[in-house]
């Protein structure tokens, strides 16, 4: 991680908001342990950790302090991972309700604890690796304060876990492949002010359970939900999970819960359902794509899902309030960092502004996106690169594509990167082809891109300057067919010495077993027993062993195709 731009910021934050006199307590120069630093300071203090292993639980209980590694003061990322703070099965770090909102903890890593953080007041989460723990912060009634820049990640329950009224922001943090869910919000009785939750610019993937899940508890609440600029990726379950009853464990009911949500900017991607329930949803500028089963569901009653882009999901949409109108079925064109790229349908097709039950969601000035409408999707994309025209063709072969192009600034150059993408999700890059043009020439180019299965295919080039300028060609689109019929192809070569290759046709996905037999009909060896997609171009190679790795001897074998009701045998020739 860069940390420069942001800890600039933290040391004005910490050492700049107050004219009080403060003291740095150092450990273990000053004091031997954590706790002991923490009772002797005083509120606007801070106690600094030295890098070392520190076990057991610590307590910040009646004081305003801040508690940080050595990264506070220099900024450097090796002090997080270097200062430990080990809970050998307890909760490692307890923050009591009598703390001051200015309580921080800063720049450590957080392991082993029933709970890595306990908050029972509000206080600043910031720059914090937590991990192995139960939950890695258990929010209770009271807390919340400020979740930022922590790395939440491998802890058996919740990787946050928010009871009762807890007023927090949660941004910019990585919340990852934790047991159950990323975040788990309890909507427990609450008829306070309005209370604000905020979820933003967060990656969270990878979650045993639901990236984030909404726990309603039968009665209405005061509550509020802003759930901005994620990307929300690859959980087991739901990216946004709505439940009821006190229900944590998802069921994909997809809860009526009327406490109003605004789901703005974010990016859904690979879970195992989207976005499940709301009553009060206002769903715009959403990417969701590659849902296994339903991208939004029970998003009804007050609800609306609108300025949105919904691709290769099992189904789209099952009892939802939707603008059809604004609703996109485009490849997003995405790279490999889930941003998009030129030639996405989520470029300026997003709204910035929005008026929903007479109450105004969304009003973005111009200046906060960068075109002529906000993108659809996470992140906001300025793309400088150029657009050219390199004369860029293509034509479909049997499991492959043949791409064409030619430029006329061959001297300046280097080469051009082929970005591909199969189904239009993301385009990523696939291979590099070097210039071979000079100044006086047009420079043509071919490029083979073989052993694909069937299916749409999307290409760019990306032409890579000498001055480093970077310019980009228009996307084209590809059809690649089935194979019409099975097909078993003779080997090659045949006779052989060593090693021959097999290659076999199907027209269509299913159980395929390939075997080699003696010319007396005894099986010799097993080279494919299994599912296999269809296409063109399955390849095999037989080395000339048996089953238990011996050289066979010298002769005459045959290789014998089965898929469904379709059964090809080919000749073999093994030299001596």
């Amino acid at each position: 991680m860069k940390f420069s731009r942001r800890f600039s910021a933290l040391v004005i934050i910490i050492f700049g908001s107050s004219s009080a006199p403060a003291k740095i307590i150092h450990v273990p120069r000053d004091y031997a342990t954590i706790q002991a630093g923490i009772d002797a300071a005083a509120s606007g203090d801070t106690v600094l950790v030295a890098p070392g292993v520190y076990s057991g639980q610590i307590k910040l209980e009646t004081k305003s302090i801040t508690l940080s590694s050595w990264f506070l003061i220099a900024g450097r990322g090796e002090y997080i991972s270097q200062t430990i703070l080990d809970g050998a099965d307890s909760t490692v770090v307890k923050v009591r309700h009598a703390v001051g909102p200015a309580t921080a903890i800063i720049g450590f890593t957080i392991r082993n604890g029933r709970d890595g953080i306990n908050p029972r007041g509000k206080f600043h989460a910031l720059y914090n690796h937590i991990f192995n723990c139960g939950d890695g912060i258990d929010y209770e009634r009271g807390s919340g304060g400020l979740c930022r820049y922590n790395l939440i990640e491998k802890n058996k329950g919740e990787g946050l876990d928010l009871d009762n009224d807890v007023n927090v922001v949660i941004e910019d943090n990585i919340i990852r492949n934790n047991g159950e869910d990323g975040i788990e919000i309890q909507l427990q009785d609450y008829t306070g002010p309005r209370l604000p939750y905020v979820i933003r610019r967060n990656l969270i993937y990878g979650n045993g359970q639901d990236g984030i899940q909404l726990v309603g508890h039968c009665s209405p609440t005061n509550r509020i939900f802003y759930i901005e600029r994620n990307l929300i990726y690859d959980n087991a379950f739901s990216g946004l999970g709505c439940m009821d009853s006190g229900n944590t464990r998802e069921t994909y009911e997809g809860a009526s819960l009327v406490e109003p949500i605004y789901l703005i900017n974010n990016t859904f991607a690979g879970n195992n359902y989207g976005i499940t329930g709301g009553d009060n949803m206002v769903a715009l500028n959403n990417l969701i794509f590659g849902t296994k089963m339903t991208a939004m569901k029970n998003v009804d009653g007050h609800s609306i899902s609108a300025y949105s882009n919904f691709w290769l999901n099992g189904v789209d949409f099952d009892n939802c309030n939707q603008d059809q109108a604004t609703i996109w079925r485009e490849p997003p064109l995405l790279d490999e960092n889930y941003k998009i790229t030129p030639g996405s349908a989520c470029l300026d097709r997003g709204t910035a502004f929005f008026v929903w039950n007479g109450d105004t969601v969304l009003n973005l000035p111009p200046g906060s996106f960068a075109g002529s409408a906000p993108d659809i999707g996470t992140v906001e994309q300025n793309l400088a690169y150029p657009l050219i025209e390199l004369n860029l063709s293509s034509e479909a072969m049997p499991g492959a594509v043949k791409l064409n192009w030619q430029t006329n600034n061959a001297a300046n150059s280097l080469g051009f990167e082929i970005h591909r993408s199969r189904g239009g999700i993301q385009l990523a890059k696939s291979a590099f082809v070097e210039n071979s043009g000079d100044a006086a020439t047009f420079s043509a180019h071919r490029y083979l891109d073989d052993d694909l299965l069937p299916g749409t295919y999307y290409y760019r080039l990306k032409q890579i300057d000498r001055d480093g300028r970077i310019s980009l060609s228009k996307v084209l689109q590809v059809e690649l067919s089935a194979p019409a019929v099975y097909g078993l192809l003779p080997n090659y070569p045949n006779p052989f010495k060593g090693k021959t290759s097999i290659e076999y046709h199907l027209p269509t996905a299913g159980f395929v077993s390939l075997k080699i037999y003696s010319f007396l009909g005894q099986e010799i060896r097993t080279l494919a027993d299994g599912e296999r997609p269809e296409g063109f171009h399955h390849r095999l190679s037989w080395d000339g062993r048996d089953a238990a790795g011996r050289k066979v001897a010298s002769g005459v074998y045959f290789c014998e195709l089965t898929a469904g009701n379709f059964r090809a045998v080919r000749r073999l020739m093994v030299l001596p």
